[in-house]
């Protein structure tokens, strides 16, 4: 729901009850949209919607178990933490919260780590050194960091259903969504047709889903979130416009990486991106964009507005309302087309 600091970019709220708490037994049992048609299929389907020589992008992110509870090491003090960044030396960028600011010099417990405060960051955001690596405070200590609107703990089943079948680099504090329906059959189904599929990492982190509160969109600051595309995507994507083939994103995290690739580019690139896109921005790369349904006050929805029209994206959304379709992370998806390709 949107508040008075917020903003609400789709106009109306979208209904509590329509959020996919937890996620359908089955992955490809998902409900997708065709936005163009006002059409609901079963997921499955998207196979039929795709053509030999058609390319697909795919965020092969792995989501690592980034939520921490700890606690102040001469007070006791509680602290909820988010990991946000991996940085040399065994430092790492959180996102916490606790009943007091933390301060700088201050020592912080996570089971046997020992945590000490090194820099005091905006918004509520500090840079810890761990006594021993992060990844292994992680590996020991940390839950798979479900977005709060599902308001509820982690469950055995969010290990493997947070995560997308083909994920591999670990980074994400976050799911990308939209490559949650897909299961190996459907990915060999869409090989046996002859739809190529291709890769790029962008570790999904605050960038993707802090709200907008700034009243002029120019003022509003994009975390930063690290990204690669290889230079075999870049051929692919070069090679499928050249045939006429269709050039489809698989959630907006895969559409950021790619166009925040400098014009001409065509080697591998890596980086930290900010890139905000919102209404007005010239895409480079895609045809078709699959999709969750996102929270109202978000860039995403801005993001999607850009792409398809904020028409097309009010309609899809009023639909998919009328449709009890199922929200946000867990839930059900949308296939959008560029608005100057309709």
């Amino acid at each position: 729901m949107s508040t008075s600091l917020q903003h609400n970019f789709l106009g109306f709220d979208l209904p509590e009850e329509l959020i996919a708490r937890y996620p359908l037994e089955k992955r490809d049992s998902s409900r997708l949209l065709l936005g163009s048609k006002l059409s609901i299929k079963e997921f499955p389907h998207l196979v039929d919607t795709l053509n030999p020589g058609d390319l697909i992008v795919l965020n092969d992110t792995r989501v690592q178990p980034a939520r921490l509870a700890a606690q102040k090491k001469v007070t006791g003090g509680k602290i909820s933490m988010l990991v946000l960044e991996l940085h040399p030396e065994d430092k790492a960028l959180v996102i916490y919260k606790s009943s007091h600011p933390l301060h700088q010099g201050q020592f912080i417990l996570c089971g046997d780590a020992e945590m000490c405060v090194e820099h005091i960051c905006t918004g509520g955001q500090a840079v810890l050194k761990s006594n021993i690596p992060w990844q292994d405070v992680m590996e020991k200590y940390g839950q798979v960091p479900l977005p709060p609107y599902l308001k509820r703990d982690n469950e055995e089943a969010d290990k493997e259903r947070y995560q997308s079948v083909w994920a591999k680099e670990l980074g994400s504090s976050a799911a990308p969504t939209a490559s949650l329906h897909f299961t190996p059959e459907i990915i060999e189904k869409l090989v046996a047709k002859g739809v190529h599929l291709s890769y790029c990492t962008l570790h999904v982190g605050l960038g993707t889903f802090l709200p907008v509160h700034q009243g002029d969109l120019e003022k509003h600051v994009m975390h930063q979130e690290w990204f690669c595309v290889p230079q075999s995507t870049l051929d692919a994507i070069k090679r499928t416009q050249g045939n006429g083939g269709k050039v489809v994103a698989v959630g907006t995290t895969v559409m950021r990486a790619l166009e925040s690739v400098p014009a001409g580019t065509t080697e591998t690139t890596q980086g930290f991106t900010n890139l905000f896109i919102r209404p007005g921005f010239k895409f480079r790369f895609f045809d078709q964009l699959l999709t969750n349904f996102h929270q109202v006050d978000s860039t995403l929805i801005l993001l999607v507005q850009a792409f398809a029209g904020k028409d097309t994206i009010k309609r899809c959304y009023a639909y998919a309302i009328e449709q009890s379709m199922r929200l946000y992370s867990y839930g059900d998806c949308v296939l959008l087309e560029r608005e100057d390709s309709v």
